[in-house]
């Protein structure tokens, strides 16, 4: 499509002006043409196509192996006491990515078919959701256990996040929020996770990293 546009954009470059009948109303149309080409944002287009493409190879690559993408769930966990706490967690200047916000609201939606109470938002769990993904992306590596943090509850305890129960769902390569929540309740194990009666807030972590999306959902009880 987005060669065909630029195609007709060249093609009436080189339209001669003699060629054409009715040069006033023919030029008006091709001017309008012109400057509604000169707006569409070719770029952006492109780095889209690139990272979908990227995504689906990667959806595609857990498939054939076995993993449908949605990574090993972590089941409920009760916590028993609280490691040191090493790690300030800055909430002043962390932002909520669109992607985050619509999986909490999916999630919901999901509990209330089940007759479930919603899960809060946490701006403070979506921290440690948040570099969750990012470790993930630039450690190479998927699963729940970090070289760098350990465990989920692990890494939790070092951002100083207080909870009774807790649980993680990753992702990777899933294109969309509606994307990744379809994979998670596909999955039983993440599926538990998601209607856990026990969790009361959630904390989500999207991360993009060289067009591969990574997605990561940690639950809380307290």
């Amino acid at each position: 499509m987005i060669l065909l546009i630029v195609f007709i954009g060249l093609l009436l470059n080189m339209i001669p002006s003699s060629l054409i009948t009715d040069k006033s109303d023919n030029d008006s149309i091709i001017k309008d043409f012109r400057d509604r080409l000169s707006q569409v944002d070719f770029v952006s287009i492109s780095n889209d196509v690139i990272s979908g493409w990227k995504n689906l190879m990667s959806f595609v690559t857990e498939t054939m192996e076995g993993n449908d993408g949605a990574g090993d769930f972590i089941p409920a966990f009760t916590n028993q006491g609280q490691s040191e706490t090493i790690k300030e967690v800055d909430l002043a200047t962390f932002e909520p990515h669109k992607f985050e916000i619509e999986v909490l609201q999916l999630v919901n939606i999901e509990r209330e078919k089940h007759g479930l109470k919603p899960l809060d938002y946490s701006k403070e769990v979506s921290v440690v959701a948040r570099e969750k993904s990012r470790d993930m992306a630039n450690y190479n590596y998927f699963a729940h256990e970090s070289p760098n943090y350990g465990s989920p509850f692990e890494m939790m305890d070092l951002y100083g996040v207080q909870y009774w129960a807790a649980g993680e769902n990753i992702a990777r390569g899933h294109l969309t929020p509606e994307h990744v929540m379809e994979g998670w309740m596909n999955s039983e194990g993440h599926r538990a996770n998601i209607l856990n009666d026990s969790f009361t807030h959630l904390g989500v972590g999207f991360v993009n990293k060289n067009g591969v999306y990574y997605w990561t959902q940690m639950f809380i009880g307290k």
